[in-house]
C-alpha cells in the first residue's frame, strides 16, 4: 500500500511537471540537455564541464538528498517523489546561478565597451577607428560581437545598422543614443554634441550604480528565504529529535506524509528562491526607444 501510494504521488508530480513546468522535463539533471546546456554557460563563463563533472554533480546531489532525508527518519519509499522533485528542479536552479553570472559578465563587458568607445571616438573621431581598438577591454565573447559589427562597417552598413547585434542583446536606450550621438558627432561635428557624450558618460555612472544596487537587493532576498529554508530545516529536525525523546513512532504513516509535505514545500521555495536571479538585467521600461 505504501508503494502504492508513493508510485502515485511520483507519477501526480511527473504529470504536474509535464503540464505546468514543461521545460523541468526537457532540462532535468538526467538529460542530455541539461548537461548541453551547463556546459554553454560554463564554457561562456571560462570553465570547462565535462561529462565526468555532470555525472558526479548526479551522484553527489543524490547522495547528499539521501543522508539528508536519512536524518528525518524519512523511508525510502517516500523519498522517492522527492527525488523526482530534485532530478527536475535542480538543474534550473544551477541555469539560475549561472544566468545571473553570465548577465553580470554581459553588463561589464557592455559598459566597459561604451567607456572605452566615449574615450576612443573623442581621440580619433571615427567611430570605426574607436570600436577597432576598444575590444581589448572586453571578454573574448563580447570581442567577436564587436567584431561582426566592425565587418558590417566595412561592408557598407549604417552604424546603426552595423550595430544591431548589440542592440538585440542589450537594447538600452543609453547604447541607442550613445551610437546615434556619435554617428551625428562623426558626421557634423559641434561643442553641444560633445556635452552629450559628457552627459551619456554621466547616464551609464548612474545605470551601472542603479544596476548593482538592485540586484544586490535580488541577491539579498534570495539569501534571506536560503536562511529561513535552513532555520526551518533545523527546527524540522529539533521537533524531530523531541518527538523520539517522547518516544512518539517516527515510522508512522502521518510523520512520513508531513515530512514529504514539507519537503516538497521547502523545494519548491528553494527553486523559487534562484529564479530570482532569473530576472533581466535591463528592464522593459528602459527599451522605451524599441517601441
Amino acid at each position: 500500500e505504501n508503494i502504492l501510494l508513493s508510485g502515485l504521488m511520483t507519477l501526480g508530480l511527473a504529470v504536474l511537471f509535464y503540464t505546468r513546468w514543461r521545460f523541468c522535463m526537457k532540462y532535468h539533471i538526467l538529460s542530455k540537455h541539461a548537461y548541453r546546456m551547463l556546459k554553454e554557460q560554463f564554457s561562456y563563463l571560462g570553465y570547462r564541464y565535462q561529462i565526468f563533472q555532470h555525472i558526479a554533480l548526479i551522484l553527489l546531489v543524490m547522495a547528499v538528498v539521501f543522508c539528508f532525508f536519512q536524518l528525518f527518519s524519512l523511508r525510502l519509499v517516500y523519498q522517492m517523489p522527492l527525488y523526482l522533485i530534485t532530478v527536475f528542479l535542480l538543474p534550473d536552479m544551477l541555469f539560475c546561478i549561472l544566468a545571473q553570472r553570465m548577465e553580470e559578465q554581459r553588463f561589464r563587458d557592455m559598459t566597459l565597451f561604451l567607456q572605452h568607445l566615449i574615450a576612443l571616438f573623442r581621440q580619433y573621431q571615427k567611430v570605426y577607428q574607436a570600436m577597432r581598438e576598444c575590444g581589448a577591454y572586453v571578454s573574448i565573447d563580447f570581442q567577436k560581437r564587436i567584431a561582426q559589427c566592425v565587418a558590417a562597417l566595412d561592408r557598407g552598413c549604417s552604424l546603426q545598422d552595423a550595430c544591431m547585434l548589440l542592440y538585440e542583446d542589450h537594447p538600452h536606450f543609453i547604447i541607442h543614443h550613445t551610437f546615434m550621438c556619435m554617428e551625428t558627432l562623426e558626421a557634423q561635428g559641434g561643442d553641444l554634441k560633445e556635452q552629450g557624450l559628457d552627459l551619456i558618460l554621466e547616464d551609464i555612472d548612474d545605470w551601472i550604480e542603479d544596476t548593482y544596487a538592485y540586484k544586490q537587493e535580488q541577491l539579498s532576498s534570495k539569501n534571506r528565504i536560503l536562511i529561513l529554508c535552513v532555520m526551518s530545516a533545523v527546527i524540522a529536525f529539533l521537533a524531530k529529535n523531541m518527538l523520539r525523546q517522547l518516544e512518539t513512532e517516527l515510522v508512522g504513516e502521518w510523520y512520513q506524509y508531513a515530512m514529504v509535505f514539507f519537503f516538497i514545500c521547502l523545494l519548491l521555495t528553494l527553486w523559487n528562491a534562484h529564479r530570482i536571479l532569473k530576472k533581466t538585467w535591463i528592464d522593459e521600461k528602459e527599451c522605451i526607444w524599441l517601441k
